[in-house]
């Protein structure tokens, strides 16, 4: 690819988008050990590894390396982020809006029953079993900026015992990754 892509969407194709000489970047995804017998066995790093060396060998123009990865722990940790933040008389309620976002969020669900907080709609659409929300272009605009925040925060800032919260993010973190 010319540039680090953004969403799978950009990497599955079936002609490529570009002639090989002109990529610059090669994207990984789905590296994961599917096997029940090889499971703790890092594969992964020793797959990346030998990839890289083998495309750095026969394509000199590629120079950027990167990964897209599912973030599995995310959904749970958001959710459980929004019901405490929904906790009233709570000490300890953690502010997850920013007053913008919180904004946005109420004018995309236009007045509809998903909720009388940014919070509260968060919670409705992360929970719905339709997701017919994704069809709102406004609501999905609105979610945008909150969701991307906080993943990031999830990724970055979000430790168990030293690590990295999210298992994917702690294996990419463990063999080499940089933000």
């Amino acid at each position: 690819m010319k540039d680090v892509a953004a969403t799978i969407q950009e990497v599955l194709w079936d002609n490529p988008p570009i002639s090989e000489h002109e990529a610059s970047c090669a994207i990984f995804y789905s590296i994961s050990s599917t096997q029940p017998g090889l499971s703790g066995i890092n594969l992964g790093k020793f797959l990346i590894k030998r990839v890289v060396d083998v495309v750095k060998k026969d394509m000199p123009n590629i120079c950027v390396f990167a990964t897209l990865s599912p973030i599995p722990g995310y959904r749970q940790w958001m959710l459980s982020k929004l019901a405490s933040s929904e906790m009233t008389g709570s000490a300890f309620k953690e502010i997850l809006l920013r007053p913008e976002e919180e904004k946005a969020l109420m004018d995309a669900s236009g007045g509809s029953d998903l909720g009388s907080s940014g919070i509260e709609v968060m919670w409705n659409v992360l929970t719905s079993k339709n997701h017919e929300w994704t069809n709102s272009p406004n609501l999905v605009s609105a979610l945008r900026t909150p969701m991307m925040r906080l993943c990031a925060r999830y990724l970055m800032k979000e430790k168990k015992r030293g690590k990295a919260l999210d298992s994917v993010a702690n294996f990419h973190l463990q063999n080499g990754a940089v933000c």
